[in-house]
């Protein structure tokens, strides 16, 4: 008999604390920014962008839907005014493509520098044959790491941390949040350093990741996240002598990178990356599917029913999909490196590119009724690149893709072979 699981559950993403802004020095800002701009549109023979800027930029942030509007009514490729700088947004995968396919090399990942604790920085923010070598040596090494292999297990740590919820039908999403990231976080560390949560040192792996940065990534490296990452890497050195002194347990990405070497600093500082944004992004899908799979009683019941493990894993993975495709991805942030033309209009260097892929994926002409949950959309599997990207596109498609949608489907299995999901309140 499942149980009644009942929660606040807002939205999956944390609160932020935005800092007020002087209006009339934004205002100058963004005046001399659009003046430079027009100026060097002129100069590529372009023009800038339809859209009016203003300095006022809080609705972006407050209104998921503003971004859709305002391409409704300037076109698939519009102007904002977004966190200090002119922002240039794209609407529509096909289109987004066909921009990063022509202009990558004048442009680059807006994201932080990690370079002062990993030598050639995140892999994310690479670019060229550096990005090209250091990517294939870990989708090479991510083939020898079987989530089929690891399933039983991954299922038990699931059951075991969801457990901890049944003492109170009233949970509090901060609550449903804490075993979530637990759970992700015991999920990484299996499956990238091979390292069982519950063993004395991997309660020290976790201790140091919280340490280093307790959510996602730092938006600064500062001399605090240096010294905690050094203690990580140290760890992460304790761990690489106990597998080649022959102390294995479940098969690990760390494990199939030794095979092939020596690791050098960069990989061993981006398998410490992939742990810390790894638990993140995990347990903030399966917040997003706890949200959705709330409203959908009939979809739950027939995957607790469901006595095909294929099909059950099918059922799963098409909710996985559509959670990801109504809320799950945001959009590909690029700044211009190099002034170009795409499609006659100019863009200056500095600016900012967003790629929306939350607005894409709420395009009718690719998904009929796409502010509707439907999974059977999926029936037939997953759409191409031109309709739906959840992960990522280009060369920079997320390495652990294949990974985020087999856990998000174990994920849904345990729930619904257990719990009824219910929301109480929405925040």
């Amino acid at each position: 008999m499942r149980r009644a699981l009942e929660g606040n559950c807002g939205s999956a993403q944390e609160p932020r604390v935005w800092l007020v802004r002087n209006p009339i020095l934004m205002a100058l800002k963004m005046q001399m920014s659009q003046a430079r701009a027009i100026a060097a549109a002129t100069l590529l023979g372009g023009r800038l962008a339809p859209g009016d800027l203003k300095f006022d930029d809080s609705r972006i942030r407050s209104d998921q839907f503003h971004l859709l509007a305002l391409s409704k009514d300037n076109g698939p490729v519009f102007k904002v005014w977004h966190d200090g700088k002119i922002t240039n947004c794209i609407v529509g995968f096909e289109k987004c493509r066909r921009f990063l396919q022509a202009n990558s090399g004048s442009l680059r990942a807006d994201t932080v520098d990690f370079s002062k604790i990993i030598p050639h920085g995140f892999l994310r923010a690479m670019e060229g044959v550096l990005h090209q070598k250091y990517r294939q040596l870990f989708i090479s090494a991510m083939r020898g790491v079987s989530l089929d292999e690891h399933e039983a297990e991954l299922k038990v740590i699931i059951r075991r941390k969801l457990s901890a919820l049944e003492l109170d039908c009233d949970v509090p999403e901060k609550q449903i949040a804490r075993v979530m990231k637990a759970a992700a976080t015991d999920i990484m560390l299996r499956l990238v350093y091979g390292v069982d949560a519950n063993t004395e040192f991997g309660k020290i792996l976790i201790a140091a990741h919280d340490k280093y940065v307790p959510d996602a990534m730092p938006m600064v490296v500062r001399e605090s996240e240096i010294l905690n990452f050094a203690a990580l890497r140290q760890l992460l050195d304790q761990r690489m002598a106990a597998i080649s002194a022959g102390q294995r347990s479940a098969p690990s990405l760390l494990e199939s990178i030794l095979e092939k070497g020596t690791p050098d600093p960069t990989v061993l500082g981006n398998l410490v990356q992939m742990v810390q944004f790894g638990r993140y992004d995990t347990h903030g899908l399966w917040r997003w599917i706890v949200h959705f799979m709330s409203g959908q009683p009939e979809l739950m019941n027939a995957i607790a029913a469901e006595g095909d493990l294929d099909q059950r894993r099918k059922l799963a993975q098409m909710a996985v999909y559509e959670v990801l495709r109504m809320s799950q991805a945001e959009a590909i942030v690029r700044i211009v490196t190099k002034p170009f033309l795409f499609e006659g209009h100019a863009f200056t260097r500095r600016t900012r590119v967003r790629l929306c892929i939350w607005e894409s994926h709420r395009d009718e002409r690719s998904f009929a009724a796409p502010d509707d949950f439907h999974h059977e959309r999926f029936q037939s599997g997953m759409p191409g690149a031109d309709r739906y990207a959840p992960l990522g596109m280009d060369h920079h498609l997320c390495l652990g893709a294949s990974w985020t949608y087999v856990l998000g489907a174990m994920f849904i299995e345990c729930l619904a072979e257990r719990y009824e999901l219910r929301i109480l309140k929405s925040a």
